[in-house]
């Protein structure tokens, strides 16, 4: 069959023919070198922001945890009144794992501090406590020794550490199972190691010890029996589902059992509820929503970088008009006629995505960086199938974005050089072609609105008031050792860690107080007012401990009453400061001296406590939260019912930097067993709550920058291109009379009208788009009217001024030389 053996032909020719358009492109580009280069950096600039920030999402939302089947890993919180997540109380865990039929394991796990002593300085390490099925749910099998045995998991003293430590503390040694560790105060024997890398669900830890060793650990908080209380919600909790379960099916059995100890509790588990999700959903929540935002932005970056390239591969065509006209009276078919124009869009798309791909894997390393975000540790941004078939998807929709309109013209105009039918033809390109450049500027206004309003939340959030002066503010944590320093040594030693500090030159004034500030705000506790009967929900209302002074190095302003003074001890009656809020939202007044609250419930046997002071309202939690929301009692050191941890403010005289050494040593020599961390300039310490706010901004404002740009280039290029087709036009109106400034305010108005339409599709864009932005947004709101109208305003100037030299250059046409080359 000879149409047969044609066939068989067919793809070397085609393939033959392809090669030669390829290499006549290049050609072609290589003639026009300002038009190839900007065209590779635009692709460049889009591939490589694109591909980079989908690596973070790649690697913080699309991978799997570290674990096997970790599709089947969930978390189980406690809901109060429907919202949020809380901790669950043990008891209500252990129920719970009796009473589920939805897990195949099911485990506890709480963070916990431990200081290993024994060499010549205490070495403060963080930790889990765990229940006997942590291990098992994960799938973590320890590299050498084992996990725990359910004997060992009733309360024997026994460690698993990882294996960083088992390499930095104990030398890598062979022999490490079986050797005993100093944990706390209380001797502790290593039964195994975690393999590498592995760090908890907490991503920190570096020891695990049994839940049940929680009272050998915290000896100090032993009498409040954590592993029997049901009012004390304190650990975590991680199932494995069977084969077949769903995360729906798991929350509604889960429902079903949190309603049954609603039940049979009710005074602990009062509007409490079970909740279930999945385990990797709840690591990346925090970056889920600014991960997205920029995904979007960089997206809508390389739209506009589309749209652009299209508007100049068209407008290369049409001034190849003649050209293809000539081709296609040799015999050219349109087919040849289109393959030859996509033949330059892949070239140059080819350049620039190899060159966009060098671009990202010289940045992804420094993205992390860039974004400091609370991000799991497990992950590791860089290259891999997924990012590599993104970046392929996004250059193939790069050139079949760009390729579009340059192929229907060609394959529509491509062989005609009819004069007549161009002046037509000429003018519907040229509405094509603004339609085109009004998308761009749309773009960018939806870009740039966006930026604009994180922008002004960031200067919300740099100059919000902490109630407290951060300047020269200097803050270290400390553990005390357990059965080193008991009764009122102990109570008392806070104070004198802050007599000490203040003997130090350089420094103004000292306290010490149970809190750390932006890391660990103070207790939530329930408390009851002497003249009612219910008791105040805890959300919201913290607990602090204190020592004399603190308010003064704080900065925090005495509104009435007195500060506490070191007879504030447990021989005198108890009393209490609280701040402005406590005040106002417990008796709707400031005017609170004398009153009295206790804590618990008003049938508990605590003692009632006597308000002596109210203090300003201080933040000390979230940034971002407002200060007036944030309800404090304070109450003495020295009456503090346990002392595991201090922190030591300073208020120095000089930078805050160069007190740290001075005051590590003052510590270590007090007494070498109190390892010294969580050390900070509290102004730092702010600085890095703003820092992923800053972070996302910035990487905003440069994506809304490009998106400007380019749509301006668009602006530009469209009426430049214009003003060189109309030039025979605009020099016969000249010939008859029209004035130059006529023939600005015509070309001035062609832009006006781009920048206008564009303008007005990108607010409405906005007005859509910008509450997916909430998340990150502070006091601001996604429509922010001064933001839109200033956002607007700024693209109007910048569309007008990018028309300004297409304009001038037509007004200096010169009607006999316009008339003599036509």
């Amino acid at each position: 069959m000879p149409w047969l053996s044609n066939c068989r032909h067919l793809p070397v020719t085609f393939l033959r023919e392809w090669i030669y358009d390829l290499r006549h492109a290049v050609r072609r580009l290589r003639r026009a070198p300002a038009f190839s280069i900007v065209c590779v950096v635009t692709i460049a600039l889009g591939i490589g922001a694109n591909s980079s920030i989908f690596s973070l999402i790649n690697a913080y939302l699309l991978r799997p945890l570290p674990y096997p089947e970790a599709q089947n890993l969930v978390n189980v919180w406690e809901r109060v009144h429907e919202s949020g997540r809380g901790a669950v109380a043990f008891p209500n865990y252990v129920d719970m794992r009796s009473q589920s039929s939805s897990f195949s394991s099911i485990a506890a796990w709480s963070d916990i501090e431990a200081d290993l002593s024994g060499s010549e300085h205490a070495e403060r390490l963080l930790g889990e406590n765990v229940t006997s099925d942590y291990f098992t749910v994960l799938g973590v099998t320890p590299l050498k020794g084992r996990a725990f045995t359910e004997e060992e998991a009733q309360g024997q003293p026994v460690l698993v550490i990882s294996y960083e430590l088992w390499n930095s503390r104990f030398g890598g040694a062979a022999d490490v199972v079986g050797r005993s560790v100093n944990v706390n105060g209380t001797l502790f024997t290593v039964v195994g190691v975690a393999p590498q890398g592995f760090e908890g669900l907490s991503g920190t830890a570096q020891v695990w010890a049994p839940m049940a060793t929680h009272d050998l650990i915290y000896p100090q908080v032993a009498r409040y029996d954590f592993l029997h209380s049901r009012d004390i919600h304190w650990v975590r909790v991680v199932g494995r589902l069977r084969t077949g379960v769903t995360v729906a099916s798991a929350s509604t059995e889960l429902r079903g059992i949190g309603d049954r100890l609603a039940a049979a509790f009710p005074k602990e588990n009062q509007s409490r509820s079970l909740s279930v999700a999945l385990t990797q959903d709840d690591i990346v929540r925090h970056f889920r929503s600014g991960a997205l935002a920029l995904m979007g932005a960089v997206g809508f970056v390389l739209l506009v970088a589309c749209a652009n390239l299209a508007n100049l591969f068209l407008t290369r065509l049409m001034k190849q008009q003649r050209d293809f006209a000539t081709r296609a009276a040799l015999g050219a078919t349109r087919l040849q006629l289109a393959r030859q124009a996509l033949s330059e869009t892949i070239v140059v798309a080819l350049a620039g995505g190899a060159a966009g791909l060098a671009l990202c894997s010289l940045t992804y390393n420094m993205l992390p960086a860039l974004l400091p975000l609370a991000m799991p540790k497990f992950a590791r941004v860089g290259f891999d199938w997924r990012v590599l078939t993104f970046s392929a998807a996004a250059l193939i929709g790069t050139v079949l974005l760009v390729s579009m309109l340059p192929i229907w013209y060609v394959l529509r105009h491509g062989t005609h050089n009819d004069h007549s039918a161009w002046s037509g033809r000429s003018k519907r390109q040229s509405h094509l072609q603004s339609a085109i450049v009004v998308a761009e500027i749309g773009l960018a206004v939806l870009l740039t609105v966006g930026a604009a309003l994180m922008v002004k939340s960031l200067m919300l959030l740099k100059n919000v008031d902490t109630g407290f002066r951060a300047e020269n503010l200097l803050t270290l944590r400390f553990d005390i050792p357990n059965g080193k320093y008991e009764g009122t040594n102990r109570l008392s030693l806070g104070e004198q860690i802050a007599e000490r500090a203040r003997s130090l030159p350089g420094v103004e004034s000292a306290a010490a107080t149970a809190v750390d500030p932006f890391i660990f705000p103070g207790l939530n506790r329930g408390y009851t007012p002497q003249d009612r009967q219910e008791v105040k929900n805890p959300n919201n209302f913290y607990y602090d401990e204190i020592t004399p002074g603190y308010f003064h190095t704080m900065g925090i302003p005495l509104l009435s009453g007195r500060d506490f003074t070191s007879r504030d001890d447990r021989n005198a009656p108890g009393t209490v400061i609280v701040s402005r809020s406590f005040a106002n939202r417990t008796w709707q007044s400031l005017d609170v001296l004398g009153k009295h609250i206790k804590f618990g419930g008003k049938d508990n046997e605590n003692n009632w406590l006597t308000v002596v002071g109210v203090v300003d309202d201080a933040q000390i939690d979230d940034l971002r939260s407002d200060r007036h929301d944030l309800a404090i009692v304070y109450a003495s050191l020295r009456r503090s019912e346990a002392i595991i941890g201090l922190s030591l403010v300073v208020r120095t005289r000089t930078d805050p930097a160069a007190m740290i050494r001075p005051l590590q040593q003052m510590i270590s020599q007090y007494d070498a067993d109190m390892p010294v961390y969580s050390v900070a300039a509290l102004g730092d310490r702010l600085a890095g709550e703003r820092s992923s706010s800053r972070a996302f901004t910035t990487l905003m404002t440069i994506f809304g920058g490009l998106a400007v740009g380019l749509a301006l280039m668009g602006v530009y290029g469209s009426l430049a291109f214009q003003v060189s087709q109309r030039t025979r036009e605009i020099g016969i109106r000249m010939a008859m009379g029209a004035q130059r400034n006529r023939i600005i305010r015509t070309v001035m108005m062609q832009a006006g009208l781009m920048a206008a339409a564009g303008i007005i599709a990108g607010i409405l864009a906005a007005w859509c788009l910008a509450r997916f932005l909430v998340a990150l947004l502070y006091r601001v709101s996604p429509v922010d009217l001064t933001v839109y109208s200033c956002v607007a305003t700024l693209l109007a100037i910048a569309g007008l001024a990018a028309g300004f030299l297409p304009a001038q250059r037509a007004a200096s046409v010169e009607p006999v030389q316009a008339l003599r080359m036509e």
